[in-house]
């Protein structure tokens, strides 16, 4: 018995894809758009579950058959977006790139994308921006799913589990979502990527296929019903937004008010349902699959050539989405779902769609293992070293040491004069990134140093840090600024550095919709912070630690200001423009009063800081890096950053130059060692 259509789970379709978009291309556009995917999640559980579940019961499920279905609907559109984009990478990108970005075609091929950004998203992996596949997680969410689901289904059918089917999924659906809750608090990227965090909101759908949704009640209810999903879903997208911990019970809304949907347009549903089924609106949702695919590796593309794109190029973006989108349903989508060749045989659609997905993985993962196909093009020294130094954090082996107090990897400066250092720099990776500067001073005054840091530890006093939304141990670089000033009493001078305004949510750092949280610090067992909260926050535990300081020590205390803040997208320009054979002067060129805007709660921090204490002295590195106004992260072909926020090892010996030529900061520094 085949299934009746139903135009309003298409229209539906639209909406999800709408809301996704329109967050990629511009956030204040749909703040919350990223549930647009937990509406789609819904529906696909929804309607697998519904065949699934009729076919069982007429006894004619077939596993070939039903991943035959599932091949034909999925992969002609995901391997065309594969192909078109390791072409473009292939021409276009610098080894780098175009070899992380095959690596991630392997896994979206290989219905393992959620995996792998899960574990290719943190706090140093490329911005969302940057990556042009990663949308494609949620699809190895849902190819996932459709590898256990059948054989849960099939399960439950058995005569002993048939009349538990119902409260299984319940079941599954309470114990996922307290998953989801639990990991979106204790570990943000796993609930947002995994399929077990995400169960939930398909078995919500599934939920739905097996019971009935044709009541008196229902039918009497259900334009309210079909009302209430849809105001669910808009307040989701209107009130949800990027510093949302997610998914969670914040996803609960946009499933609830998708399953509301399904619930009441199965039985008319009233002025709510009749919306979803507008001609125009019905067919955006027929092409919804492709305008998904296809609308982040356009933006992608897009940011990387152009930068944030404008009003004007933000309508004309969406109108190339609209068109490939129609183009790939049409050319694409449907000669593969329903041409009769491709109907003809289960497993021969299966074993060619294996054959076809293994293919485009094999083709990825050669260009990954074979490091980007140096063979394309003049594979430079200076791009080696580009490529070399983006992996790599200033004194990155001083924070993977034991005990930094006494580690050789840690010292600054005269190495014989290690045991009795006269400088001290402390920090979060801010500091680590000042390491060959504060050596390179400590070197110019002749005397030793060592370096203290632990990443996303502010270095202050008697304060909770949390990163991304979890509480973050930061007990060791305290510890270890503890036993440095015990072990070396004669320190003369200490840095202090810090990446100030994340801490402030000022300056949240990059992110996808997985990673909701952003780095601060709080009262002691406050979960979050409002913005005031975490700027009082800040500004009397950096006291707490200057009085600790004061107290433990004689050295004089310099704050140091955080460099100027950059796009993630500035390093691949200057590697493509360097691989292209351009000029990367022009890459990434922020205006100082735009730098002061970002950073400007730091900056007055460490001022009012070094004005109200004693022995305490603030400096900003700003002149150096914007000379005219004009803050660059390429300049002297010298690539300073490796990041957006952080020097490069090339960068940190540059400023130590740049300060010792241009100024009297070098000089000032070394007095106070005296």
């Amino acid at each position: 018995m085949k299934m009746n259509y139903r135009a309003d789970i298409d229209g539906l379709r639209a909406l999800a894809v709408t809301v996704v978009v329109l967050f990629h291309l511009n956030p204040r556009l749909s703040p919350g758009g990223f549930v647009g995917v937990d509406v789609f999640f819904v529906i696909s559980g929804f309607l697998i579950t519904q065949i699934i579940h009729r076919e069982i019961e007429e006894k004619s499920f077939s596993l070939w058959n039903f991943y035959a279905r599932r091949f034909r609907r999925i992969l002609p559109a995901l391997l065309s977006v594969c192909v078109a984009v390791f072409i473009y990478s292939a021409f276009v990108d610098a080894p780098a790139v175009f070899s992380e970005t095959a690596l991630s075609i392997v896994a979206a091929a290989g219905f393992v994308a959620n995996l792998h950004f899960k574990d290719h998203q943190g706090y140093f992996d490329p911005a969302a921006h940057e990556q042009p596949m990663l949308h494609t997680w949620s699809l190895g969410v849902e190819e996932q799913y459709y590898l256990i689901w059948p054989l849960l289904l099939m399960l439950l059918a058995l005569p002993a589990f048939r009349k538990y089917r119902k409260q299984a999924v319940v079941f599954i659906i309470l114990l996922s979502l307290g998953m989801s809750e639990y990991l979106t608090k204790s570990a943000p990227d796993v609930a947002y990527y995994m399929l077990h965090s995400r169960l939930w909101e398909l078995a919500v759908g599934s939920l739905l296929a097996l019971v009935n949704l044709k009541t008196d009640f229902i039918k009497k209810w259900a334009p309210i019903i079909s009302a209430a999903g849809l105001a669910l879903i808009l307040y989701a997208v209107v009130f949800l937004d990027g510093s949302t911990p997610f998914p969670g019970i914040y996803a609960v809304p946009a499933v609830l008010g998708s399953a509301l949907l399904l619930v009441g347009g199965g039985v008319g549903g009233g002025p709510a349902s009749a919306l979803f089924r507008l001609k125009p609106i019905v067919a955006l949702g027929k092409a919804s699959y492709s305008a998904y695919l296809w609308h982040w590796p356009i933006l992608v593309l897009y940011i990387g050539g152009y930068g944030a794109p404008s009003a004007a190029a933000q309508a004309g973006l969406l109108a190339v989405i609209l068109a490939l989108s129609f183009f790939s349903l049409h050319f694409i989508e449907r000669p593969f779902r329903y041409g009769s060749k491709t109907n003809q045989n289960s497993k021969a659609v299966v074993g060619v769609g294996l054959a076809c997905v293994l293919f485009v993985a094999s083709i990825g993962l050669y260009a990954h293992l074979s490091k980007g196909w140096r063979w394309r093009g003049d594979y430079t020294p200076f791009i080696a070293r580009l490529e070399k130094q983006s992996k790599m954090a200033v004194y990155g082996s001083c924070e993977k040491s034991k005990d930094m107090v006494t580690s050789p990897n840690c010292i600054l400066g005269d190495k014989e004069k290690a045991n009795d250092p006269k400088l001290l720099l402390i920090g979060d990776s801010h500091a680590g990134h000042y390491g060959i500067f504060a050596s390179k001073l400590a070197e110019a005054a002749h005397v030793g140093g060592r370096l203290l840091s632990q990443s996303a530890c502010l270095p202050v006093a008697g304060a909770d840090h949390f990163l991304k939304g979890e509480k973050r141990d930061c007990s060791t670089l305290l510890d270890d600024i503890t036993r440095g000033l015990e072990a070396y009493p004669d320190i003369k001078l200490i840095l202090v550095a810090g990446r100030w305004n994340v801490h402030s949510y000022e300056d949240p750092m990059p992110k996808e919709v997985n990673s909701r949280g952003v780095t601060l610090i709080a009262e002691p067992g406050i979960y979050s912070a409002t913005k005031a909260q975490a700027r009082k926050a800040i500004r009397v535990h950096l006291q707490q630690m200057i009085d600790y300081l004061k107290q433990h020590s004689k050295a004089q205390i310099v704050l140091l200001d955080q460099v100027p803040l950059h796009t993630s997208m500035g390093k691949k320009c200057v590697m493509q423009n360097i691989w292209a054979g351009r000029l990367a002067d022009d890459c990434d060129i922020i205006p100082l009063s735009v730098i002061d805007k970002r950073l400007g709660f730091g900056k007055d921090l460490l001022k009012d800081m070094a004005k109200t204490n004693d022995r305490v002295d603030s400096v900003s590195f700003d002149p150096f890096f914007c000379e005219g106004g004009l803050c660059r992260i390429f300049t002297d072909h010298t690539m300073i950053y490796r990041d957006d926020d952080h020097l490069s090892i090339d960068g940190s010996a540059w400023l130590f130059k740049q300060a010792q030529e241009k100024s009297d900061i070098i000089d000032k520094l070394i007095e106070k060692m005296k």
